[in-house]
């Protein structure tokens, strides 16, 4: 018995090692068609620094976020004035009076939503810029994306010691699951081996809902679609955070079908 435990371990674990080589290589080979707007931040969820800041805002912002990089603009985020390093304004904090946000400022770098993520790599490469700000047809600023989030997609998630250990999707029973809305909708499919379709009007969760609903939608209300019932469970003003989505009968209509086709 120990032996046969032991060789189905090694088994199990030679098949975990097979299946991440298989979604590399599928990653690799996905990036040359995938537009970069399927796993950009949206601009709603980007952590900003406004120019004017204080010292103690941008340290603020900083400490709250964790991140590296931190987009900068002027008024209003369409208006991008390029970003800053964390490590750039580490001299400064020995003198909160004296950091001048302008000095330490780098160049913006844009590319449009329809780029795909090998070109995006590629620019990234030549230029050395490990944050891109995405652009819509008319230049508005749509979102950004980091050389790591392009990485993570050939080769995997990347976790570090400062990443929060939080999943965005929580299975609370049997065919039933609450689903945070920023959820790529390519993430939920593999994930939980679902089988929304994926378009380019839409790559999140919440998009996906917009999109059927036609209406931003108010807490408890209900959307049926390709063999699953939503349920918006949490709200915040206009942005879906969370839903909770039931399998409905989807082998029982899969059977019915079997049974035509007989």
């Amino acid at each position: 018995r120990f032996v046969v435990e032991k060789m189905s371990k090694r088994h199990i674990n030679l098949l975990r090692i097979i299946i991440d080589r298989k979604n590399m290589i599928s990653g690799v080979l996905d990036i040359g068609s995938r537009p970069i707007r399927e796993i950009m931040v949206p601009r709603p969820q980007v952590k900003a620094i406004e120019i004017k800041s204080s010292i103690q805002q941008i340290l603020d912002t900083i400490l709250s976020a964790g991140f590296s990089r931190f987009p900068v603009y002027k008024g209003r985020l369409d208006n991008i004035e390029g970003l800053i390093h964390v490590k750039d304004v580490i001299p400064y904090l020995v003198d909160n009076n004296k950091l001048n946000i302008n000095k330490i400022i780098r160049k913006p770098f844009f590319v449009p939503e329809p780029a795909s993520l090998e070109n995006v790599l590629l620019q990234m490469q030549e230029t050395a810029n490990h944050l891109v700000f995405v652009v819509d047809e008319f230049g508005n600023m749509e979102g950004i994306v980091t050389l790591e989030d392009i990485i993570e997609e050939i080769v995997g998630e990347i976790k570090d010691e400062y990443d929060p250990k939080e999943e965005w999707f929580k299975q609370v029973e049997e065919n039933v699951y609450v689903v945070k809305g920023k959820a790529s909708i390519k993430d939920v499919n593999q994930r939980l081996l679902f089988e929304l379709p994926e378009k380019r009007e839409y790559t999140t969760l919440a998009g996906f809902f917009l999109y059927e609903f036609g209406k931003i939608p108010k807490e408890g209300e209900v959307l049926s679609c390709e063999g699953y019932r939503f349920v918006v469970e949490k709200m915040s003003k206009r942005h879906i955070n969370l839903l909770r989505i039931i399998i409905e009968q989807k082998n029982e209509d899969k059977t019915d079908e079997n049974r035509r086709q007989e």
